[in-house]
């Protein structure tokens, strides 16, 4: 299974002071036990890096560079230019929907890329409440 990874799980996880990061420990061990694939997205990773870049986490940015450098975690990329746009164009569409819940557009994107498969057999880790599947 491929599970992609939100930006709540990975900031916990590279900050030792957030509310949730044994929490984050625990789930991401279980996930490699269970032999699934990790996925974030370029909205996450870019969220993730600017976070830690405010809290000065260097030491953290690094090792969340080396995760992605080995394959640990996969960095989910649109096939094509076209495939790129449908994306952007199904998250916007959800985007301009929502009538209470306010979700971002990178919660948003997520949501799209898994509940249209373009990231196949996949569900989304998160501590966000509106993301968990």
């Amino acid at each position: 299974m491929n599970i992609l990874i939100d930006s709540s799980v990975l900031i916990a996880l590279h900050d030792s002071d957030d509310v949730h990061h044994q929490r984050s420990v625990k789930d991401l061990t279980q996930v490699q036990k269970q032999g699934d694939e990790m996925w974030m997205s370029e909205h996450v990773l870019d969220e993730v890096l600017t976070i830690l870049s405010k809290r000065r986490k260097d030491r953290q940015i690094k090792h969340l560079w080396q995760l992605l450098e080995s394959n640990q975690i996969h960095l989910f990329l649109p096939q094509s230019t076209n495939q790129a746009w449908q994306i952007m164009r199904q998250t916007y569409d959800l985007l301009i929907q929502q009538e209470k819940k306010r979700a971002s557009y990178t919660d948003l994107h997520q949501v799209v890329l898994v509940n249209h498969h373009y990231l196949q057999d996949a569900s989304i880790l998160s501590y966000d409440h509106h993301l968990t599947s």
